[in-house]
């Protein structure tokens, strides 16, 4: 019985003595970090605990001592200056620029390169080479991304023509940034080209005989695209791209409710919208009854059960092609002027698909395609 109650006693004495070597360890900690070295936890106390760790006056004079004459450098700020403040925007080192030395590498602005953008900012390699090409805009300057290297070898060859077309037509060839350019595209692909130009505007009609061209083929009958209300630059970029490579004669549109002529429906037209002229019509349901009265059919893009299939659609005197808007379609007085209504069918039929039609892009496509083949020469 006493040897138990030994070892209990031996046990305690042992708990007892590692709990106070813990409290003096953690008070010491406590007191390091306060700034006091002093192994007496006993004069440890809540006022010293307050106060905060000071380096000693003579270090502090030597620190000032080597900061005196430099002025990239501040000096051990004073407990009692109050009146120090971070240093201004135009106070701190310039990205590019090295603190204690000149500039290692020219600096480069976003804001002072969109400060200096005159025009649109077409972009991408086909749609700058068009408008170089084509010189329908005035040319400002050409920014070539730094360090570019296109992967295409026909990339290669595009951008050594865009920098000699820009060169040969009096514009200033600059290079800038990637991010830079990301910044004046919109984060498009720009493809390391950004032209700044001016814009480009619709031609004006009211008649469409005014925007006949004199070289247009007379032993076929002409066929015009007309876009009523679309929006949407990529579909009216896409449409301008189907209609040019495909070979129709002119696309009308209207002057209000319709995607504009920008850098977008340019890059997404690959550069057609630079190569052919987009006329625009004030009234366009009126425009197009002028059109039917003097001899012109008018074809309009629907998918309705009484819609006529391309297929038998066969083109025999000058047309016009209508296709409505993205989600309503042609408008009402639109439709009524239309001699008929043609669809592309569907090559299988389900009852519960959810792909019940085409893209006004996609459709124009088609419909451009078939209609084109299928027109006869004039007797």
């Amino acid at each position: 019985m006493s040897m138990r109650l030994l070892q209990q006693h031996i046990s305690r004495s042992a708990s007892a003595r590692h709990s106070q070597q813990f409290r003096n360890r953690s008070a010491a900690v406590r007191c390091y970090s306060s700034g006091f070295r002093s192994k007496d936890t006993s004069s440890y106390n809540s006022r010293e605990r307050s106060q905060s760790y000071q380096p000693r006056q003579d270090t502090r004079d030597k620190w000032q001592r080597e900061d005196r004459g430099r002025d990239d450098r501040r000096s051990w700020p004073d407990r009692n200056d109050r009146d120090r403040r971070p240093p201004s925007r135009e106070q701190r080192p310039v990205w590019g620029r090295d603190r204690d030395g000149p500039a290692d590498r020219p600096v480069t602005s976003t804001s002072l390169l969109q400060d200096n953008w005159v025009g649109d900012a077409v972009y991408g390699v086909n749609p700058v080479l068009a408008a170089l090409k084509f010189s329908r805009r005035s040319l400002y300057s050409l920014y070539v991304q730094d360090g570019l290297r296109p992967v295409k070898k026909q990339d290669q060859t595009a951008v050594s023509q865009a920098v000699q077309a820009a060169k040969d037509a009096g514009a200033a060839v600059n290079t800038a940034s990637k991010h830079d350019l990301n910044i004046i595209s919109g984060n498009r692909p720009h493809q390391g080209l950004v032209l700044d130009c001016s814009p480009l505007s619709f031609v004006p009609i009211d008649r469409l005989e005014d925007a006949m061209q004199s070289s247009d083929d007379l032993t076929k009958p002409p066929l015009w695209l007309v876009l009523d209300e679309v929006m949407d630059p990529q579909n009216f970029g896409a449409a301008l791209r189907s209609a040019h490579f495909l070979g129709a004669n002119g696309v009308l549109t209207c002057r209000r409710n319709s995607a504009p002529l920008s850098p977008v429906v340019s890059k997404a037209s690959a550069g057609a919208m630079e190569a052919m002229p987009v006329y625009s019509a004030q009234n366009l349901p009126r425009t197009l009854a002028a059109a039917a009265e003097s001899g012109w059919q008018v074809i309009g893009a629907a998918s309705e059960a009484s819609s006529v299939n391309c297929l038998d659609v066969q083109m025999t005197q000058p047309t016009l092609l209508v296709l409505g808007n993205e989600g309503v379609g042609l408008r009402t007085t639109v439709r009524n002027i239309c001699h008929k209504l043609v669809k592309v069918d569907t090559g299988h039929k389900t009852e519960f698909d959810s792909v019940d039609s085409l893209n006004v892009s996609v459709a124009t496509g088609i419909l451009l395609h078939q209609l084109l083949s299928s027109r006869t020469k004039r007797i």
